[in-house]
């Protein structure tokens, strides 16, 4: 593997080498097993990486480590820059852990089919997460395909979630086994030209949006959950007919036998899903970071000191042709050039997105804080950031803009100073509610 992967997966220098197919056996084992003093971030990328190791112990104990490896210590390690193939085995292997598959929902970066997978599977307290999450409905508009299997979704459920995929044009065609539109037996579906769409007012829209995001009532019970079954224990036979069918599905897909990883074996015994997660691991398994691994060109990605108006004008053509979802996506991951485009953006989504990106700078956030075309929502998300708010100038930024909601600058006046409690009082762009507070703390 090289370098760059190593440095992608986050993996200090000091400890690349543990995991070369040179490092000696026994210092293979060790990390595998978690014996070394690693940070448990670091610890997860190299067990990840050592599931592909040539050596059937090394990769059984790679294995081992992530299945048991606490969940909250798991959580606190998964972050948007967490590589979609790891979280794809956490969401396969510890499906029961209710805390962990949130914490991989969230991520920006997870691929669709781990997110499907979630999805379709979710209860309690994690489906009502699911069904909250604007910013993964965009990512994946077949979520709601997903939720149509979900037994436990509630028809209610079903109809916020399509209301709010249909205000962004992005709603699936249902397909007739779940429930959509049947064409004639060997005819194709009538293609009658639907009359247009009323353009929503801004008061509708919101209200949709809101009704995706409302808590469900204090008095309403909690949502249901079942007890999941055990795996099934199965006899020899049927366990060696699995096996074989397993061999001949990968013979004919020219894919290397799933036998060469020891876990398939183990995973024979489980779902047909979980074995073909983990046989996709076996035999050759490497983590692929190209400059394409993100799913965005570099002139997205990498930081760069200047940026011509020609290199612009390229960058804005891009981002303004992608979907929703890929614009989220790129908040997270983009370099400050992508997200100042992005900033501008007519989805509000889109641009809260680009304010929670960790990768967001001081003078960025600042900016942000003082710039009245932004939407309201933009402002609490900063709002809400307890690392942000401390900054003074941000504090400052926030309370004399017009456009932050009342009740968040009212909140900030206690830590402004007098002379500043003194320019807002005299701001008549503020709401006057604020400039006579302001006037008042001053004269305290």
């Amino acid at each position: 593997m090289s370098q760059l992967a190593l440095d992608r997966l986050g993996i200090p220098p000091e400890h690349q080498e543990k995991v070369s197919p040179d490092a000696p056996l026994n210092t293979r084992l060790a990390v595998a097993k978690g014996l070394l003093p690693l940070a448990p971030e670091v610890l997860v990328n190299l067990a990840f990486v050592l599931i592909g190791d040539a050596d059937r112990k090394v990769s059984r104990a790679a294995m081992k480590t992530l299945k048991t490896m606490p969940e909250d210590t798991l959580v606190r390690c998964v972050t948007q820059l967490t590589h979609p193939r790891l979280l794809d085995l956490l969401s396969v292997q510890r499906p029961e852990d209710e805390a962990l598959m949130e914490a991989i929902y969230k991520v920006t970066n997870a691929e669709d089919g781990t997110c499907l997978r979630i999805a379709e599977a979710a209860e309690g307290d994690l489906l009502e997460a699911v069904l909250r999450n604007q910013e993964r409905l965009l990512i994946t508009p077949p979520i709601y395909l997903a939720l149509l299997r979900n037994p436990r979704v509630t028809p209610a459920d079903r109809d916020r979630v399509a209301s709010f995929l249909k205000l962004h044009r992005c709603l699936p065609t249902v397909p007739p086994e779940l429930g959509g539109p049947k064409a004639a037996a060997g005819v194709a579906a009538a293609s009658e030209e639907e009359e247009p769409e009323r353009e929503l007012s801004e008061a509708e829209a919101e209200a949709i949006e809101a009704a995706l995001m409302a808590p469900p009532p204090k008095d309403a019970p909690p949502r249901p959950k079942t007890k999941r079954a055990p795996p099934p224990v199965m006899d020899e036979a049927t366990t060696m007919r699995l096996a074989v069918e397993a061999e001949v599905e990968a013979a004919l897909a020219g894919l290397p036998s799933p036998m060469s990883n020891p876990e398939v074996a183990e995973a024979l015994k489980l779902s047909r899903e979980k074995r073909q997660a983990l046989g996709e691991l076996g035999g050759g398994f490497a983590v692929d970071l190209g400059k394409d691994a993100w799913g965005f060109p570099l002139e997205l990605i990498k930081d760069k000191d200047e940026t011509s108006a020609e290199e612009q004008l390229t960058l804005v053509e891009q981002i303004k042709a992608m979907s929703p979802g890929k614009k989220i996506k790129l908040a997270y991951l983009g370099n400050a050039e992508a997200r100042k485009i992005l900033l501008r953006d007519s989805n509000k989504v889109v641009v809260i997105a680009v304010v929670r990106s960790k990768r967001m700078s001081d003078n960025e956030l600042l900016s942000a804080a003082g710039n009245r075309n932004l939407p309201r929502e933009v402002f609490r998300e900063i709002s809400m950031d307890k690392e942000a708010i401390r900054k003074y100038p941000i504090k400052l930024a926030l309370a004399n803009n017009p456009r932050v909601p009342v009740n968040i600058s009212i909140g900030l006046l206690k830590d402004l100073t007098k002379a500043d409690l003194a320019k807002i009082a005299k701001n008549k762009n503020v709401s006057s509610v604020l400039s006579g507070l302001a006037l008042k703390k001053m004269k305290e």
